[in-house]
C-alpha cells in the first residue's frame, strides 16, 4: 500500500477546512502545544517556545513530503482562526492500518469541532487511503476522546499498562479501533 498526500487532500466539513498546515500557524498551535491543560493527555512535551513548534510543523511537512504521515490544520470557515491539528499520526501500511490523532484549542472544545473533523479524515482513511482499519490510543484519564471515539463507532479494544513514555514517566493507555465498513 502507497500513498500519495501530493498534491495535499484538502478536506471540507461544514464548519471547517482542513488544509496543510503551514508556518503561518505557528503563533496558534503555540497557543495550543504551551497549554498544560491541553497537553496533558499527549505524551509529547510542552512547547517553550515558538520555535518548538516551528520545528515541529517542518517535521509534520517532512513527513508529508515523504508520504510517511498526514496531519490537517484545522481552520474555521467563518473566521480563518487555526484551531487545532488532526492526522493520520501513524502508517502502517503493510497492514492498510492507520493510527490517528488530535489536538484542539481549549477555547473551541465541546462544539462538536472534533467530531466533524475527525469524521472527515476517518471517512477520508477508508474511502481514499484504502485502510481496512483505524486506531487511536487514549489516556485513560481522557474522557472526552474516549466519547469522541464511542461516536465515531469505535471499539475499545484493549488497556495498556505503561504503555508509553512521557515527560519522565510511563503512563498507561487504552486502544480503540474501527474497522472499515466497506468491502
Amino acid at each position: 500500500m502507497i500513498y500519495n498526500f501530493n498534491p495535499f487532500p484538502v478536506l471540507e466539513t461544514e464548519r471547517l477546512l482542513l488544509r496543510k498546515p503551514e508556518a503561518t500557524d505557528v503563533d496558534d498551535l503555540f497557543e495550543i502545544r504551551s497549554n498544560a491543560d491541553t497537553m496533558r493527555f499527549i505524551p509529547r512535551p510542552v512547547a517553550q517556545s515558538p520555535q518548538e513548534v516551528a520545528d515541529l510543523l517542518n517535521v509534520i511537512n517532512t513527513f508529508l513530503e515523504n508520504n510517511e504521515k498526514i496531519n490537517w490544520a484545522m481552520q474555521l470557515k467563518s473566521t480563518g482562526k487555526f484551531i487545532g491539528l488532526i492526522g493520520y499520526v501513524d502508517l502502517k501500511p503493510y497492514n492498510y492500518r492507520g493510527e490517528i490523532g488530535y489536538v484542539i484549542n481549549e477555547n473551541y472544545r465541546r462544539r462538536h469541532l472534533m467530531e466533524e473533523a475527525a469524521s472527515r479524515i476517518v471517512e477520508y482513511g477508508f474511502q481514499e487511503m484504502y485502510l481496512h482499519s483505524i486506531e487511536a490510543i487514549v489516556h485513560p484519564e481522557n474522557i472526552a476522546s474516549q466519547k469522541l471515539l464511542k461516536k465515531l463507532l469505535f471499539r475499545r479494544d484493549g488497556y495498556h499498562k505503561h504503555f508509553q513514555s512521557s515527560r519522565g514517566e510511563f503512563v498507561d493507555a487504552m486502544s480503540y479501533s474501527r474497522i472499515s465498513p466497506y468491502p
